[in-house]
């Protein structure tokens, strides 16, 4: 075993156990199958679900700077941080932080980038999605709507930028827009009607398929997406699955970790 470094996957994290063994769970264990040698370590950054799942099922879920701790505790120099998160927001700053404030206990610090913060990473999430959905694009009476959480922080504009590019690549009937400051489901209602598309494909553009996306965009509620786009009169699909589920996904993520500074398996 390569004693000296270690691996350190930061997830959001989630309460709903059936998304978390899909998404989080698989991911980790893709790692571990990718650097059999190399020690493979997790946190989250949401301290409310840490706390919910603590108190509800009693496990112990470590953030940042406890696993840090105990990486230093277990004898490693070399340590490299792969978030798996979507954008350059709350939770990567969080990240960030810990970084900092662990830098000078361990002789290498590195840290990768969100998963839409590069021009890159946005292509390449193109590609993964145009493929995911290829059946769904083809037909002009369709259109795929891909929502994310969203954030107040300036890095929600990485979401515009991801439709941006979509319109570039020729995906007309491709929208990106977020559960908070972006687009409402009723605005993007009115933006509809000026389209061909009466079959409206729901998914999330998120690591895990959680609280948000089974409430906030498929619930059964009257104020969720899929039951505003029901009572316009459309055909909907929701399709409840994280990238985190995805191969091609996972395989985005490895690439980042293998070009992570200094970083040799």
């Amino acid at each position: 075993m390569n004693s000296n470094k270690g691996i350190l996957i930061v997830s959001s994290g989630t309460s709903h156990e059936d998304t978390r063994k899909k998404t989080i769970c698989t991911f980790e264990d893709t790692i571990r199958n990718a650097y059999p040698d190399i020690p493979v370590y997790t946190a989250w950054t949401s301290r409310a679900i840490i706390t919910k799942l603590l108190n509800t099922t009693g496990e112990k879920i470590y953030g940042i700077d406890e696993t840090l701790y105990k990486m230093k505790q277990d004898g490693l120099t070399h340590i490299y941080i792969l978030p798996t998160l979507i954008i350059d927001g709350m939770g990567y700053n969080q990240i960030k932080e810990s970084a900092a404030r662990w830098m000078d206990a361990f002789a290498w610090v590195t840290l990768g980038k969100p998963l839409l913060s590069t021009r890159e990473g946005r292509k390449e999430l193109i590609r993964i999605i145009a493929d995911e959905f290829s059946e769904i694009l083809a037909s002009d009476q369709s259109a795929l709507i891909l929502i994310g959480h969203g954030t107040p922080y300036r890095s929600n504009t990485d979401y515009a930028k991801l439709g941006s590019m979509f319109r570039e690549a020729g995906y007309a009937n491709i929208y990106v827009q977020t559960l908070e400051s972006c687009r409402s489901a009723a605005q993007m209602i009115s933006l509809l009607k000026y389209t061909s598309a009466d079959n409206i494909h729901l998914s999330p553009l998120m690591i895990t398929a959680g609280s948000h996306a089974k409430n906030d965009i498929f619930g059964p509620g009257k104020s969720s997406w899929a039951a505003q786009f029901k009572q316009a009169g459309y055909n909907v699909t929701c399709h409840l699955k994280g990238l985190g589920e995805y191969p091609a996904i996972h395989r985005l993520f490895l690439k980042h970790l293998s070009e992570l500074s200094g970083f040799i398996s």
